[in-house]
């Protein structure tokens, strides 16, 4: 039933797609398919992904028949029990109200396959999503990619906005999905969960809630296989208006495979969904954050001692914001050069990215915070200044001032939502400047209130976990 638009099934080729092209297809791009370039690339390299999968042959499974809660979550190659990277430590607090709960962690891999098999031999409550995989579904997934290049079935739908055929856009986005093995992997683990869920009675399962191609592999293998599984997705971080495929247009949701809860981390985010996300009525429901730190009611800290305005530059979505933030900076750095800049870098997009004289710039007019604590970050700056990144809401649940930078993005990034008191938004390096200076004017009074106001704002963001309100994760068979 939750397969059907328009009268029309939706096939597995569609809905394995990547976000850009959950919906619709469109006939005017097949002849990038039928490239003879583009097919031996294609084969090349998925047939790379399917010896690369190989490694999960023969791989031993654990020896669990029955499980209450089998959990999916995304690791590089290591994990350690109870500190979940999506979940924390929700299963001991699951097992608080049910001790004798049995459980199953499922991660997927995106590192190196050998590593992982070896971590999960140490632990007896931990096995891959892949373990245990046939030679037959490694030939079944590699067939269906390669077969989509002719497929007729591409042609079937169009995707027309505004009077515009996007079809060809999407075809294009397709295909590289499967030349890169995006999509080869989704319908292998669409092959591998069917067989794992067959061979086990599964009460619940509960996974990291983005609305990707590879969650919806997972929930078409469960109705298919184990219809009376309960599944619950988490909505485990930030929300803005960029994250496009948590929103759903007029009734595509009834041809979307959904879990059957979706659990927020806060009063906020849930709200934004279920204003903008157009969500079946009863989905969504106020959960709590479950990786974010809770800091004790603090009094407001003063402005730092620093003859300098200690501005806190969290980066967090690509290479680009990373350039694009500095150049910003130096320019408000010339403007007013009261101010210091300290800058936290994502892991994935260090600060060695930067250009050789921004680097050198940075040493002498800031300072590197990569890989320190975010606590300490928080209490060294007067106020905080970003682009997309979460830690602003968690800047907030300590009480500085947050400023979101608006580069060159088509989509606002800003996950501080609803525009709250002690939030700004600039577009050039002067307003910052203009902000900076009205906020060091300011009366201790005026701080206080604002930094309270800040607090309360983010406490309804990232609401604290209590033995309540975990239970929202349990679907009523714990009582049983």
């Amino acid at each position: 039933m939750f397969l059907k638009q328009d009268k029309t099934e939706l096939p597995l080729y569609i809905i394995a797609a990547s976000p850009a092209q959950k919906r619709v297809l469109s006939g005017t791009g097949r002849k990038h398919f039928l490239r003879l370039k583009g097919y031996m690339q294609s084969l090349v390299r998925n047939a790379y992904h399917a010896l690369r999968s190989c490694a999960f042959l023969r791989s031993p499974t654990k020896e669990f028949k029955a499980i209450d809660v089998l959990m999916i979550t995304y690791i590089y190659e290591s994990y350690t029990v109870g500190e979940d990277p999506f979940f924390g430590d929700l299963i001991t607090r699951l097992k608080k109200s049910k001790s004798n709960l049995s459980y199953l962690i499922m991660p997927y891999v995106h590192g190196r396959f050998g590593r992982a098999l070896a971590m999960c031999k140490n632990h007896k409550n931990v096995e891959l999503l892949f373990s245990g995989l046939g030679f037959s579904e490694i030939v079944k997934s590699f067939y269906i990619t390669l077969s989509r290049f002719s497929s007729d079935k591409l042609g079937c739908f169009r995707f027309v906005i505004d009077g515009i055929d996007l079809g060809d856009l999407l075809i294009e986005s397709l295909h590289n999905d499967i030349t890169n093995g995006t999509y080869f992997y989704n319908i292998l683990l669409h092959e591998s969960f069917k067989k794992k869920i067959r061979k086990r009675l599964i009460k619940e399962i509960i996974y990291p809630y983005e609305n990707k191609s590879l969650e919806k592999m997972i929930l078409l293998a469960v109705r298919s296989e184990s219809p009376q599984t309960a599944c619950v997705g988490y909505q485990h971080s930030s929300v803005t208006r960029r994250h496009t495929t948590l929103l759903f247009e007029k009734n595509e949701s009834i041809s979307t495979p959904l879990p059957d809860k979706i659990i927020t981390l806060g009063e906020v985010t849930r709200n934004f969904l279920q204003e903008n996300g157009n969500y079946p009525h009863g989905v969504l429901q106020r959960g709590s954050a479950l990786r974010q730190s809770f800091p004790p009611s603090i009094k407001p800290f003063p402005k730092s001692s620093d003859t300098h305005i200690r501005i806190l530059l969290p980066l967090s979505s690509s290479k680009m914001e990373l350039l694009e933030s500095i150049v910003f900076c130096k320019k408000v750095r010339d403007l007013y050069p009261n101010i210091k800049f300290g800058v936290r870098p994502h892991p994935e997009f260090p600060l060695a990215l930067l250009p050789t004289e921004d680097i050198a710039w940075l040493d002498e007019n800031g300072v590197d915070l990569s890989g320190t604590s975010l606590k300490d970050n928080i209490f060294w700056a007067d106020i905080c200044v970003y682009v997309s990144s979460t830690v602003a809401v968690e800047a907030m649940m300590y009480g500085l001032p947050v400023i979101n930078l608006r580069l060159n993005d088509v989509i606002d990034p800003d996950p501080v939502l609803n525009n709250p008191f002690w939030h700004w938004q600039v577009c050039t390096p002067d307003a910052l400047v203009e902000l900076v200076k009205q906020w060091e004017i300011m009366s201790d009074s005026d701080i206080e209130k604002g930094m309270k106001t800040a607090r309360e704002y983010a406490k309804e963001y990232f609401f604290q976990p209590t033995d309540k309100n975990v239970q929202q994760f349990l679907m009523g068979w714990e009582s049983e």
